[in-house]
């Protein structure tokens, strides 16, 4: 059972990560001279990643709440 629980935070860390990954790098992109297409784009892509970031710690803190995540 422990090593299920486990699997799963780790999946849920790993999950979290990535999606505030895509959210940096979506963020970085703004700051570049793209064109409107491409602006536009990326304005509809990070509420998109930002959404995603949620989820993802919503559903680590289902697994593990964030007081046994300090541990």
């Amino acid at each position: 059972m422990g090593e299920i629980l486990d699997f799963e935070l780790g999946s849920a860390r790993l999950r979290v990560k990535r999606a505030e990954n895509s959210l940096t790098i979506a963020r970085k992109e703004t700051d570049k001279e793209n064109g409107a297409a491409v602006d536009l784009a990326l304005y509809c892509r990070i509420p998109a990643a930002q959404q995603r970031v949620t989820d993802a710690r919503k559903r680590q803190s289902h697994i593990c709440p964030p007081d046994e995540t300090s541990k």
